[in-house]
């Protein structure tokens, strides 16, 4: 790998350093923006805007705590919270067909079957 700088008074040790600190700022960048939905905006007025980015700022500083508290990134908690969030879909599905089970023969017939 090589790193190019326009800086000629550099020592390489300085160039991977610098380079080191800018990829943190890439991964919170992308972190921003795949995790806490920061570029998914719907808003087209300043102050709503303005008020997406600071709740997404929020939730990030959140995002970051708890991957600290369970000692792993960003990406990781929240693939474990979608595979969450689909175990207890499927969950209540199977609650809802066993419910529209146990209804009487003539009105199972009018609710179609789900799954």
């Amino acid at each position: 790998m090589y790193l190019v700088t326009n800086d000629m008074e550099l020592t390489a040790e300085a160039i991977s350093t610098t380079y080191e600190s800018r990829w943190d700022v890439e991964v919170l960048h992308k972190s921003l923006k795949q995790n806490v939905g920061l570029e998914q905006s719907p808003t087209k007025v300043e102050v709503t805007q303005s008020n997406h980015v600071f709740a997404t700022m929020i939730a990030w500083i959140k995002l970051e705590m708890l991957s600290k508290i369970k000692q792993t990134n960003h990406f990781a908690l929240k693939a474990k919270l979608h595979v969450k969030a689909i175990k207890v879909s499927f969950g209540e599905l199977q609650q809802l067909k066993q419910t529209q089970r146990s209804l009487a023969p003539g009105a199972a017939n009018q609710i179609p079957l789900l799954g």
